[in-house]
Protein backbone atom coordinates (compact mmCIF):
# COMPACT_ATOMS: atom_id res chain seq x y z
CA UNK A 1 0.00 0.00 0.00
CA UNK A 2 1.46 2.96 -1.31
CA UNK A 3 2.49 5.80 1.76
CA UNK A 4 1.07 9.51 1.79
CA UNK A 5 3.66 11.98 1.93
CA UNK A 6 3.65 15.34 3.64
CA UNK A 7 3.43 17.00 -0.06
CA UNK A 8 0.64 15.34 -1.20
CA UNK A 9 -1.70 16.56 1.85
CA UNK A 10 -0.42 20.26 0.98
CA UNK A 11 -1.40 19.56 -2.16
CA UNK A 12 -5.18 17.88 -1.08
CA UNK A 13 -5.35 20.97 0.77
CA UNK A 14 -4.54 23.88 -2.11
CA UNK A 15 -7.21 22.15 -3.93
CA UNK A 16 -9.89 22.35 -1.64
CA UNK A 17 -9.39 25.97 -0.89
CA UNK A 18 -9.73 26.46 -4.70
CA UNK A 19 -12.86 24.67 -4.83
CA UNK A 20 -14.01 26.92 -1.39
CA UNK A 21 -12.75 30.07 -3.20
CA UNK A 22 -14.68 29.36 -6.29
CA UNK A 23 -17.76 28.76 -4.72
CA UNK A 24 -17.79 31.50 -2.97
CA UNK A 25 -17.08 33.10 -5.88
CA UNK A 26 -20.04 31.93 -7.59
CA UNK A 27 -22.27 32.52 -4.80
CA UNK A 28 -20.89 36.19 -4.62
CA UNK A 29 -21.81 36.53 -8.30
CA UNK A 30 -25.06 34.81 -7.73
CA UNK A 31 -25.74 37.23 -5.21
CA UNK A 32 -24.54 40.37 -7.04
CA UNK A 33 -26.73 39.78 -10.19
CA UNK A 34 -29.88 39.28 -7.88
CA UNK A 35 -29.19 42.84 -6.20
CA UNK A 36 -28.54 43.83 -9.46
CA UNK A 37 -31.93 42.71 -10.82
CA UNK A 38 -33.46 44.52 -7.73
CA UNK A 39 -31.55 47.79 -8.50
CA UNK A 40 -32.52 48.03 -12.18
CA UNK A 41 -36.22 47.45 -11.23
CA UNK A 42 -36.23 49.82 -8.27
CA UNK A 43 -34.42 53.15 -10.79
CA UNK A 44 -37.37 51.97 -13.65
CA UNK A 45 -40.07 52.09 -11.04
CA UNK A 46 -38.51 55.74 -9.96
CA UNK A 47 -37.77 56.64 -13.53
CA UNK A 48 -41.70 55.85 -14.28
CA UNK A 49 -43.00 58.06 -11.49
CA UNK A 50 -40.83 60.61 -12.38
CA UNK A 51 -42.09 60.84 -16.36
CA UNK A 52 -45.56 61.26 -14.85
CA UNK A 53 -44.56 64.04 -12.85
CA UNK A 54 -43.17 65.56 -15.47
CA UNK A 55 -45.85 64.49 -17.57
CA UNK A 56 -48.09 66.63 -15.14
CA UNK A 57 -45.85 69.37 -14.94
CA UNK A 58 -45.05 69.71 -18.82
CA UNK A 59 -47.97 72.36 -18.88
CA UNK A 60 -45.08 74.90 -17.13
CA UNK A 61 -42.55 74.08 -18.79
CA UNK A 62 -40.47 76.82 -20.88
CA UNK A 63 -41.57 76.48 -24.10
CA UNK A 64 -38.06 77.38 -25.80
CA UNK A 65 -36.86 74.17 -24.04
CA UNK A 66 -38.94 72.23 -26.94
CA UNK A 67 -36.67 72.46 -29.51
CA UNK A 68 -34.41 69.30 -29.07
CA UNK A 69 -35.28 65.79 -29.83
CA UNK A 70 -34.79 64.58 -26.39
CA UNK A 71 -37.15 67.20 -25.52
CA UNK A 72 -39.64 66.07 -28.27
CA UNK A 73 -39.88 62.24 -26.72
CA UNK A 74 -40.40 63.75 -23.15
CA UNK A 75 -43.15 65.18 -24.91
CA UNK A 76 -44.65 62.13 -26.83
CA UNK A 77 -44.59 60.32 -23.79
CA UNK A 78 -46.02 62.57 -21.30
CA UNK A 79 -48.71 62.83 -24.01
CA UNK A 80 -49.76 59.23 -24.29
CA UNK A 81 -49.29 58.85 -20.22
CA UNK A 82 -51.93 61.82 -20.28
CA UNK A 83 -54.10 59.96 -22.90
CA UNK A 84 -53.53 56.23 -20.16
CA UNK A 85 -54.46 58.26 -17.62
CA UNK A 86 -57.60 59.74 -19.48
CA UNK A 87 -58.94 56.61 -20.37
CA UNK A 88 -58.22 55.03 -17.47
CA UNK A 89 -60.72 57.56 -15.61
CA UNK A 90 -63.04 56.94 -18.31
CA UNK A 91 -63.21 53.39 -18.11
CA UNK A 92 -63.33 53.80 -14.31
CA UNK A 93 -66.40 56.40 -14.24
CA UNK A 94 -68.18 53.41 -16.68
CA UNK A 95 -67.54 50.93 -14.28
CA UNK A 96 -68.93 53.22 -11.68
CA UNK A 97 -71.92 53.57 -13.85
CA UNK A 98 -72.48 50.22 -14.43
CA UNK A 99 -71.99 48.95 -10.67
CA UNK A 100 -74.80 52.10 -10.00
CA UNK A 101 -77.48 50.38 -12.59
CA UNK A 102 -80.07 48.43 -10.25
CA UNK A 103 -80.32 44.56 -10.93
CA UNK A 104 -83.91 44.93 -12.91
CA UNK A 105 -81.36 46.83 -15.64
CA UNK A 106 -79.40 43.27 -16.23
CA UNK A 107 -82.54 41.16 -15.75
CA UNK A 108 -84.03 42.77 -18.33
CA UNK A 109 -81.61 43.11 -20.97
CA UNK A 110 -81.66 39.31 -20.65
CA UNK A 111 -85.18 38.82 -21.46
CA UNK A 112 -84.89 40.97 -24.05
CA UNK A 113 -81.98 38.43 -25.53
CA UNK A 114 -84.29 35.56 -25.25
CA UNK A 115 -86.87 37.40 -27.25
CA UNK A 116 -83.83 37.36 -30.51
CA UNK A 117 -84.34 33.71 -30.13
CA UNK A 118 -86.67 33.00 -32.37
CA UNK A 119 -88.46 30.55 -30.03
CA UNK A 120 -92.05 31.20 -29.68
CA UNK A 121 -92.58 29.35 -26.24
CA UNK A 122 -89.50 31.74 -25.15
CA UNK A 123 -90.80 34.64 -26.52
CA UNK A 124 -94.39 34.74 -24.78
CA UNK A 125 -92.32 33.56 -21.32
CA UNK A 126 -89.97 36.38 -22.03
CA UNK A 127 -92.63 39.26 -23.14
CA UNK A 128 -94.59 38.21 -19.80
CA UNK A 129 -91.61 38.12 -17.34
CA UNK A 130 -91.24 41.43 -18.73
CA UNK A 131 -94.52 42.64 -18.23
CA UNK A 132 -93.72 41.78 -14.33
CA UNK A 133 -91.37 45.01 -13.88
CA UNK A 134 -92.38 48.14 -13.59
CA UNK A 135 -92.18 49.72 -16.30
CA UNK A 136 -93.20 53.39 -15.68
CA UNK A 137 -89.54 53.69 -14.40
CA UNK A 138 -87.78 54.94 -16.68
CA UNK A 139 -84.54 52.48 -15.86
CA UNK A 140 -86.85 50.04 -16.93
CA UNK A 141 -87.38 51.48 -20.17
CA UNK A 142 -83.88 52.33 -20.88
CA UNK A 143 -82.68 49.06 -20.34
CA UNK A 144 -84.91 47.47 -23.22
CA UNK A 145 -83.88 50.43 -25.39
CA UNK A 146 -80.65 49.95 -24.63
CA UNK A 147 -80.22 45.98 -25.84
CA UNK A 148 -82.30 47.00 -29.06
CA UNK A 149 -85.34 45.69 -27.66
CA UNK A 150 -87.34 48.14 -29.37
CA UNK A 151 -86.72 47.25 -32.87
CA UNK A 152 -87.92 43.32 -31.60
CA UNK A 153 -90.52 44.70 -30.15
CA UNK A 154 -91.63 46.56 -33.26
CA UNK A 155 -91.29 43.38 -35.45
CA UNK A 156 -93.03 40.96 -33.44
CA UNK A 157 -96.16 42.83 -34.09
CA UNK A 158 -95.95 41.63 -37.25
CA UNK A 159 -95.88 38.02 -36.52
CA UNK A 160 -99.08 35.82 -36.97
CA UNK A 161 -98.71 34.98 -33.48
CA UNK A 162 -101.50 36.83 -31.09
CA UNK A 163 -100.09 36.23 -27.84
CA UNK A 164 -96.74 37.73 -29.03
CA UNK A 165 -98.53 40.87 -30.70
CA UNK A 166 -100.48 41.28 -27.31
CA UNK A 167 -97.65 41.30 -24.88
CA UNK A 168 -95.08 43.50 -27.27
CA UNK A 169 -97.88 45.80 -27.57
CA UNK A 170 -98.60 46.45 -23.54
CA UNK A 171 -94.93 46.76 -23.41
CA UNK A 172 -94.90 49.64 -25.83
CA UNK A 173 -97.87 51.36 -24.66
CA UNK A 174 -96.23 51.12 -21.25
CA UNK A 175 -92.88 52.18 -21.89
CA UNK A 176 -94.50 54.95 -24.96
CA UNK A 177 -94.88 57.26 -22.09
CA UNK A 178 -90.82 57.97 -22.51
CA UNK A 179 -90.79 60.65 -25.22
CA UNK A 180 -87.28 59.85 -26.15
CA UNK A 181 -88.89 56.16 -26.89
CA UNK A 182 -91.97 57.57 -28.52
CA UNK A 183 -89.79 59.01 -31.02
CA UNK A 184 -87.53 55.73 -31.59
CA UNK A 185 -90.92 53.50 -31.89
CA UNK A 186 -91.56 55.97 -34.60
CA UNK A 187 -88.64 55.90 -36.29
CA UNK A 188 -88.72 52.04 -36.43
CA UNK A 189 -92.21 52.58 -38.29
CA UNK A 190 -94.07 51.38 -35.10
CA UNK A 191 -97.15 53.10 -35.72
CA UNK A 192 -97.58 51.91 -39.30
CA UNK A 193 -98.02 48.50 -38.04
CA UNK A 194 -100.34 49.38 -35.33
CA UNK A 195 -102.89 51.44 -37.39
CA UNK A 196 -102.95 48.00 -39.58
CA UNK A 197 -103.65 46.12 -35.83
CA UNK A 198 -106.55 48.37 -35.98
CA UNK A 199 -108.42 46.05 -38.32
CA UNK A 200 -107.63 43.13 -36.48
CA UNK A 201 -110.90 40.88 -34.76
CA UNK A 202 -108.92 40.65 -31.45
CA UNK A 203 -110.78 43.53 -29.23
CA UNK A 204 -107.65 43.56 -26.82
CA UNK A 205 -105.20 43.70 -29.56
CA UNK A 206 -107.46 46.88 -30.89
CA UNK A 207 -107.50 48.28 -27.59
CA UNK A 208 -103.67 48.01 -27.01
CA UNK A 209 -103.05 49.35 -30.42
CA UNK A 210 -105.13 51.99 -30.07
CA UNK A 211 -104.16 53.16 -26.44
CA UNK A 212 -100.18 52.92 -27.92
CA UNK A 213 -100.79 55.36 -30.43
CA UNK A 214 -102.58 57.37 -27.92
CA UNK A 215 -99.28 57.46 -25.98
CA UNK A 216 -96.71 57.59 -29.36
CA UNK A 217 -99.04 60.52 -30.78
CA UNK A 218 -97.91 63.14 -28.91
CA UNK A 219 -95.55 64.86 -30.92
CA UNK A 220 -96.32 66.21 -35.04
CA UNK A 221 -94.36 63.75 -37.00
CA UNK A 222 -95.99 60.97 -35.49
CA UNK A 223 -99.47 62.40 -35.62
CA UNK A 224 -99.15 62.99 -39.40
CA UNK A 225 -97.86 59.14 -40.13
CA UNK A 226 -101.11 57.56 -38.46
CA UNK A 227 -103.27 60.36 -40.62
CA UNK A 228 -101.77 59.72 -43.63
CA UNK A 229 -101.79 55.51 -43.45
CA UNK A 230 -105.77 55.83 -42.62
CA UNK A 231 -105.28 55.61 -38.73
CA UNK A 232 -107.90 57.94 -38.19
CA UNK A 233 -110.83 56.22 -40.14
CA UNK A 234 -109.95 53.47 -37.93
CA UNK A 235 -110.27 54.64 -34.85
CA UNK A 236 -113.40 56.68 -35.43
CA UNK A 237 -114.74 53.44 -36.66
CA UNK A 238 -113.96 52.01 -33.37
CA UNK A 239 -115.85 54.27 -31.52
CA UNK A 240 -118.97 53.46 -33.76
CA UNK A 241 -118.46 49.41 -34.09
CA UNK A 242 -118.37 49.64 -30.27
CA UNK A 243 -121.20 51.98 -29.69
CA UNK A 244 -123.27 50.04 -31.74
CA UNK A 245 -122.21 46.21 -30.11
CA UNK A 246 -122.87 47.81 -26.94
CA UNK A 247 -126.08 47.15 -26.39
CA UNK A 248 -127.66 43.90 -25.78
CA UNK A 249 -128.97 41.47 -22.91
CA UNK A 250 -127.91 41.58 -19.48
CA UNK A 251 -126.54 38.12 -19.24
CA UNK A 252 -123.31 37.39 -17.84
CA UNK A 253 -121.49 36.72 -21.82
CA UNK A 254 -122.81 39.81 -22.73
CA UNK A 255 -122.04 41.84 -19.80
CA UNK A 256 -118.21 41.10 -20.39
CA UNK A 257 -118.49 41.76 -23.80
CA UNK A 258 -120.01 45.35 -23.19
CA UNK A 259 -116.68 45.88 -21.00
CA UNK A 260 -114.93 45.16 -23.91
CA UNK A 261 -116.32 46.94 -26.14
CA UNK A 262 -116.07 50.26 -23.73
CA UNK A 263 -112.45 49.53 -23.23
CA UNK A 264 -111.83 49.64 -27.02
CA UNK A 265 -114.08 53.31 -27.02
CA UNK A 266 -112.05 54.50 -24.57
CA UNK A 267 -108.81 53.73 -26.05
CA UNK A 268 -109.58 54.88 -29.31
CA UNK A 269 -110.85 57.89 -27.57
CA UNK A 270 -107.92 58.37 -25.96
CA UNK A 271 -105.92 57.91 -29.29
CA UNK A 272 -108.02 60.16 -31.07
CA UNK A 273 -107.82 63.24 -28.67
CA UNK A 274 -103.70 62.92 -29.02
CA UNK A 275 -104.78 63.29 -32.75
CA UNK A 276 -106.91 66.11 -32.26
CA UNK A 277 -104.20 68.76 -32.07
CA UNK A 278 -103.18 68.83 -35.31
CA UNK A 279 -106.10 70.87 -37.61
CA UNK A 280 -105.67 68.98 -40.58
CA UNK A 281 -106.46 65.64 -37.88
CA UNK A 282 -109.38 67.93 -36.67
CA UNK A 283 -110.62 68.33 -40.50
CA UNK A 284 -110.30 64.59 -40.91
CA UNK A 285 -111.92 63.35 -38.05
CA UNK A 286 -115.01 65.38 -38.80
CA UNK A 287 -114.96 64.20 -42.04
CA UNK A 288 -115.36 60.28 -40.55
CA UNK A 289 -118.38 61.23 -39.15
CA UNK A 290 -116.36 61.25 -35.53
CA UNK A 291 -119.21 64.25 -34.42
CA UNK A 292 -122.73 62.14 -33.77
CA UNK A 293 -120.43 59.73 -31.96
CA UNK A 294 -118.92 62.06 -29.42
CA UNK A 295 -122.69 63.25 -28.92
CA UNK A 296 -123.30 59.83 -28.00
CA UNK A 297 -121.00 59.09 -26.09
CA UNK A 298 -121.58 61.90 -23.59
CA UNK A 299 -124.22 60.21 -22.68
CA UNK A 300 -121.95 57.53 -20.91
CA UNK A 301 -121.99 57.10 -17.29
CA UNK A 302 -118.36 55.93 -17.62
CA UNK A 303 -115.98 58.56 -16.58
CA UNK A 304 -112.61 56.92 -17.88
CA UNK A 305 -114.22 57.55 -21.41
CA UNK A 306 -116.17 60.23 -20.76
CA UNK A 307 -112.68 61.84 -19.98
CA UNK A 308 -111.08 61.66 -23.76
CA UNK A 309 -114.77 62.18 -25.24
CA UNK A 310 -114.71 65.74 -23.49
CA UNK A 311 -110.72 66.27 -24.79
CA UNK A 312 -111.33 65.19 -28.01
CA UNK A 313 -114.55 68.05 -28.41
CA UNK A 314 -112.75 70.58 -26.56
CA UNK A 315 -109.82 70.30 -28.87
CA UNK A 316 -112.06 70.15 -32.23
CA UNK A 317 -114.22 73.38 -31.03
CA UNK A 318 -110.97 75.72 -30.92
CA UNK A 319 -109.05 76.31 -34.25
CA UNK A 320 -111.52 74.92 -36.64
Amino acid sequence: MPSTTTTDYAASDTNRQKLLLSSRAWETLATDQINLRRTNTNLSKVSSVERGIHGRRSGHIDHSRHGGPGNQDSEESSDEEDDDEEEDQLLERTRQDQTDLPSEYWQIQRLVKYLKGGNPTATVIALSSIRDFNLSIEICQLAIRDVGGLEVLVNLLETDDIDCKIGSLYILKEISINPTIRRNIADLGGLQTMVKLLDEPEKDLKCLAAETIAHVAKFKRARRVVRQNGGIKRLVSLLENATISGHGSNSHASQNENAKNIEVVRAGALALWSLSRSNLNKYAMQRAGVIPLLAKLLKSSNDNMLIPVGGIIEECATDV
